[in-house]
């Protein structure tokens, strides 16, 4: 027996927004998703205090046309929003039929992570992110649409250059999504790594009184350093968070060479387990890298310490070669590294002398890894 399945008038409405949709891709408009559509493993929790749906701004909008786009937006998705099996393409599609419709430019749309359940649906966070001015398009403002139990639809919008997390949003997050925690609405909200460092960063926000607050971001300590790092969640939910980053300022390290900018970095993974309304580092440790090698290895010949040099280095040959070129008179603080282009990236350094005129490359090093996750120097030369 053969089962054929009836599309229903609304099903054939969505699927003639998503060709829609792909003509706008088209044409110009870019859309992405940088979220699963849902959270396997997950169980999505209840709700015992529904969010308010007052649809009052965060901001000020710059234009009545932003108004207009919003207002439209909430009604479409409020519509949608009514299907508990309503798919992530389905509410992207809508969003990008309204855009176009009211005219106004999109930087990305983002659909999170379904966490919570509403009156047995699911809540997934929708990020709108507009180019308000054509002649600036890094400067994004992004809006946030969530439904309530009452199946209306809230919306905020976060002006750029108004600090996190509107600064934060330029580009669609690595992870969004709402969440009830003791009869309070949540967001977790990791962004793209930003800045010329690519930190990694972390936002939490909470909805009061129909607004996203910012409750805690990762940039309220200095213990946390995030400088071309990454954030992870340690098992369920979002107590506890993982960065992997460079050795924080107020940890005690070796350190000789110069470790900052575009220049290698020691690694240091770190957990964080909330307490209240904040996030505390718990536990911390230096993993193990050429550079740490190199720089354990440095300070030992400058110490005149043979027995530490010889811990980390394959053999006793490279302790006598990096006397003979002087590598115990470098001067702590002076000298960079790097990881040369043209070389297996994972196991080669070179050192650079940093004077006032730029940085003078002079020594390439190779390293080589031993079981359990250590390095040794196997060979330092003068760069030809």
């Amino acid at each position: 027996m053969q089962v054929y399945q009836v599309i229903q008038p609304k099903r054939a409405i969505f699927l003639f927004y998503y060709i829609l949709l792909a003509f706008i891709l088209v044409t110009g408009c870019q859309v992405y998703s940088s979220s699963p559509s849902s959270s396997p493993g997950v169980t999505p929790s209840v709700t015992t205090l529904p969010p308010s749906s007052d649809t009052s701004l965060a901001m000020p909008l710059p234009t009545p046309n932003n108004i207009a786009f919003a207002q439209v937006m909430v009604e479409a998705l409020a519509e949608l929003y009514r299907h508990p099996d309503v798919s992530d393409w389905e509410l992207r599609a809508k969003a990008a039929f309204v855009a176009a419709e009211q005219r106004v430019a999109i930087n990305y749309i983002y659909v999170g992570s379904a966490q919570v359940l509403v009156a047995g649906k699911a809540v997934r966070l929708l990020i709108v992110s507009t180019l308000p001015d054509p002649d600036r398009p890094f400067y994004s403002e992004p809006y946030f649409f969530w439904p309530n139990q009452d199946q209306t639809v809230s919306y905020q919008i976060w002006k750029a250059g108004e600090g996190y997390p509107a600064d934060a949003l330029q580009n669609p997050p690595m992870t969004a999504f709402i969440r009830d925690r003791n009869g309070r609405w949540e967001m977790d909200l990791i962004p793209q790594p930003i800045g010329s460092t690519a930190d990694a960063i972390y936002i939490l926000l909470r909805l009061e009184n129909g607004q996203w607050r910012e409750i805690w971001n990762s940039d309220m300590t200095q213990e946390w350093a995030g400088a071309y790092g990454r954030v992870e969640f340690v098992g369920r939910g979002s107590d506890t968070l993982r960065l992997f980053g460079p050795i924080p300022p107020d940890v005690p390290a070796p350190h000789f060479f110069i470790e900052d900018g575009l220049y290698e970095r020691q690694k240091f993974v770190s957990d964080w387990q909330r307490q209240d309304d904040e996030y505390v580092r718990v536990s911390g440790q230096v993993i193990d890298s050429p550079l740490t090698a190199l720089t354990e290895f440095i300070l030992a010949l400058n110490e005149g310490d043979g027995q530490k040099a010889q811990e980390r280095v394959t053999n006793p040959d490279v302790i006598q070669h990096a006397l003979r070129l002087d590598l115990d008179k470098l001067v702590p603080g002076e000298w960079v590294t790097t990881r040369p282009l043209d070389a297996d990236s994972s196991n080669v350094l070179q050192l650079g002398h940093n004077i006032e005129n730029g940085v003078v490359w002079k020594y390439q090093a190779t390293f080589t890894l031993q079981e359990g996750g250590r390095w040794l120097l196997e060979n330092i030369d003068k760069i030809p």
